[in-house]
């Protein structure tokens, strides 16, 4: 759980570091069978391709759309926490048309335990 929330926490902080005011951020999730996939879509910058296909390798860090810093690891760190899990997490993204990071996982639903909904 703290793996999912770190991972999704970075994601979506990158979709809006990179996105600029009145763009738009989308997060969506889809059962396949045994696998869940959570997508994060942004209308944002993109990335250029040289820098793309290092993107989980690279230490350092792009500046955002007003100027943020981040420390780098970020990325890189989401992808290790996500294959600790079982998961993979990949990207798609066109420069100066936005970027779709999808977290793949396992889908794990405990048998012995009773899940009920929380509506109110």
């Amino acid at each position: 759980e703290f793996h999912l929330k770190a991972i999704l926490r970075n994601l979506i902080d990158n979709a809006i570091k990179f996105t600029p005011r009145r763009g738009e951020v989308y997060l969506f999730d889809k059962n396949r069978g045994d696998v869940t996939v959570l997508s994060v879509q942004d209308s944002g910058v993109g990335i250029d391709p040289d820098r793309l296909a290092t993107l989980f390798r690279k230490t350092a860090s792009a500046p955002g759309t007003n100027g943020e810093r981040g420390m780098g690891v970020g990325l890189r760190l989401c992808r290790e926490l996500s294959e600790r899990n079982g998961g993979l997490l990949y990207v798609d993204s066109t420069e100066g048309k936005g970027s779709v990071f999808q977290l793949q996982l396992p889908y794990y639903y405990p048998k012995n335990r009773e899940i009920r909904p929380t509506f109110s």
